[in-house]
């Protein structure tokens, strides 16, 4: 249905009743994921409202403004004359199929279409509530209060109805969540890394070389069977992935290191304009604190700067508090004998190396840094889990 358009009759109906359905939908399947992921139903269901809420807020965002990616992917979902055009979006054509799906076939409004991303974003949620119960049981009471906070963020809520960036989101914590049991999950992951490979293939480079690092870097949790196993399956994915990364992001002409700084360098002047930017030739150390943390109050220059502030002022605030807390109980050495460890570590920081690197814009930043934040929040969980495990070994022990 198009947006720009007021419908009467049965069409004004089946709005209504579509989001009305959909919305029942998403609440009976949040009780049924919380269920299988042993998660309470009702913080699961609070954080479907809470979702949704924010998914209302950026639909009248995104209707009001009119000039967002979504918005233009739904209009052109909804335009079967345009199928020509789409095939020469290359990475964006899943996603304008995607939406296909339910803008035109099923006829769902805007509206309708915002709430069926709104249940994909929410399963990424449920997912880091999953992580965040699962290995929080012996914190502190103010720890996982702080840790907690995470998790209700309005912009990780925001930016996870929005398209590529919902899908890619889930697709790397359903990859985390497959790497706990391959063997049960391993269509999870297979699915997952199509999917991410289709959308933003370097991510899925990311995360088949940080598989890779972890299992050579594993010293405890893999045997030695399943190991080359999955080397051998994650040399397979390089192989297959690694065309359209080249294609992607080196038009075909990829050729050495150099081949990437010249790209990342290019990135970052490209997108060194708009309200809130920083400057391409900041230093490293300058662009990894403004990727993550900024724009900060002394940033603001809008309601959006304002807002993303906020969030920002909150994430500063887990990230020092864990910090600190980490330097307390000396757990501050990462352990090499978890493979989940090892991965969480290696993707969440290398690719907050090379996005901090190659994007001055901070906008863009705020978006794009929900793809590893989450990654970064599960490896601190299960830093402190690892830590406070030991301490109470510990405690055993001096009993005894």
């Amino acid at each position: 249905m198009d947006p720009l358009e007021q419908y009467t009759g049965f069409p004004l109906l089946w709005i209504f009743i579509s989001s009305i359905l959909v919305f029942v939908f998403g609440a009976w399947q949040t009780i049924f994921i919380s269920k299988r992921l042993g998660i309470s139903q009702r913080k699961g269901i609070f954080l479907y409202l809470w979702h949704t809420l924010i998914c209302l807020v950026h639909y009248q965002w995104v209707s009001q403004v009119g000039e967002s990616d979504f918005y233009g992917t739904y209009l052109f979902s909804i335009q079967p004359s345009l199928i020509g055009f789409l095939n020469e979006w290359g990475s964006n054509r899943f996603i304008l199929y995607f939406v296909r799906i339910f803008s035109y076939y099923l006829k769902f409004s805007l509206l309708t279409t915002f709430l069926v991303l709104n249940i994909f974003g929410n399963n990424a949620i449920l997912l880091i509530e999953y992580f965040y119960r699962k290995l929080s049981i012996n914190f502190t009471q103010s720890l996982k209060f702080v840790l907690g906070l995470f998790i209700w963020l309005p912009t990780l809520h925001f930016w996870t109805v929005l398209g590529k960036d919902t899908l890619i989101i889930l697709g790397i914590l359903l990859i985390i969540y497959s790497l706990e049991n391959l063997k049960k999950r391993f269509l999870f992951f297979i699915l997952s890394l199509i999917i991410i490979t289709i959308v933003r293939n370097y991510i899925s480079i990311m995360i088949i070389g940080s598989v890779i690092l972890s299992i050579f870097l594993n010293s405890g949790s893999i045997k030695q069977t399943s190991k080359v196993g999955l080397l051998i399956f994650a040399f397979i994915s390089l192989y297959f992935v690694f065309p359209f990364f080249n294609s992607f992001l080196f038009k075909g002409n990829f050729q050495n290191i150099n081949s990437v700084l010249e790209v990342i360098t290019f990135n970052a002047r490209v997108t060194s304009m708009g309200s809130y930017a920083i400057a391409p030739d900041a230093n490293l150390f300058s662009r990894i604190f403004a990727y993550s943390f900024r724009p900060l109050f002394f940033d603001v220059k809008n309601l959006f700067g304002l807002v993303l502030s906020f969030d920002n002022f909150i994430l500063l605030i887990i990230f020092l508090y864990s910090f600190i807390y980490m330097v307390k109980l000396r757990c501050l050495r990462l352990s090499f004998k978890n493979q989940i460890t090892i991965f969480c570590a290696s993707f969440s920081l290398s690719t907050a190396l090379l996005l901090s690197l190659s994007t001055s814009n901070l906008g863009i930043a705020a978006r794009h840094k929900y793809m590893f934040l989450p990654v970064f929040f599960i490896l601190i969980l299960r830093i402190f889990q690892s830590a406070f495990i030991k301490k109470s070994s510990n405690n055993i022990r001096v009993q005894i």
